[in-house]
């Protein structure tokens, strides 16, 4: 009886959070601000970025570039929600403005 009421004290917050997190999900879905459209845009310039090696003049090394690179293309891939990557996403905007700003891509 003892482990029956402990088994279910654990099971029920997991419950919970689970319900939690997927309540969270569906909120950043509501208040998402990114497009597929921008994703490709992004990719464009990435991919220029990368081509011209412009990359190393802005700061940032190759392992970087190819990781801003990969989590656009996973964004493209993932339309059902473009937010999914949202916190990987803040800096690589910000870097996509640097590569607008060179005027060379």
């Amino acid at each position: 009886m003892g482990c029956g009421c402990g088994s279910s004290r654990v099971t029920t917050p997991l419950s919970s959070t689970s319900r939690l997190i997927t309540n969270n999900v569906s909120l950043k879905v509501e208040n998402c601000e990114y497009t597929i459209d921008q994703f490709r845009a992004w990719l464009i310039k990435l991919v220029c970025c990368k081509d011209k090696g412009l990359y190393i003049e802005l700061g940032i090394n190759a392992q970087t570039m190819n990781k801003y690179l990969g989590i656009v293309m996973s964004a493209i891939n993932y339309p059902s929600n473009p937010c999914y990557f949202e916190n990987q996403l803040a800096p690589i905007g910000n870097f996509v403005i640097r590569i607008i700003n060179t005027e060379k891509c």
